[in-house]
């Protein structure tokens, strides 16, 4: 799936965030509204977090630095550093 999904003009991918509410009588309103509006971020803005999953390929991870030698929030630090030196799709 995600080689079908990632173009030679992409660095960087990541899935959306969804909730599996099989076996609920009710969907949280919380939990939909979460999901819609960090998608609806996630789309405008070209920018993923961890929270998406993140996936890009094993030469342009490398290529780029990998993840940064910080404490917390090594992924957010990654998708900047993806976009400084290339623009996000």
């Amino acid at each position: 799936m995600i080689r079908h999904n990632i173009s030679d003009k992409a660095i960087l991918g990541a899935f959306q965030i969804g909730w599996d509410t099989t076996g609920l009588d009710r969907v949280p309103a919380g939990l939909m509204i979460n999901g819609f509006f960090y998608n609806t971020t996630v789309r405008l803005f070209k920018k993923p977090e961890g929270n998406n999953s993140l996936f890009c390929r094993k030469e342009d991870f490398d290529s780029i630095g990998g993840f940064p030698n910080v404490m917390i929030m090594e992924d957010y630090a990654f998708v900047a550093q993806v976009g400084i030196k290339y623009s996000l799709l």
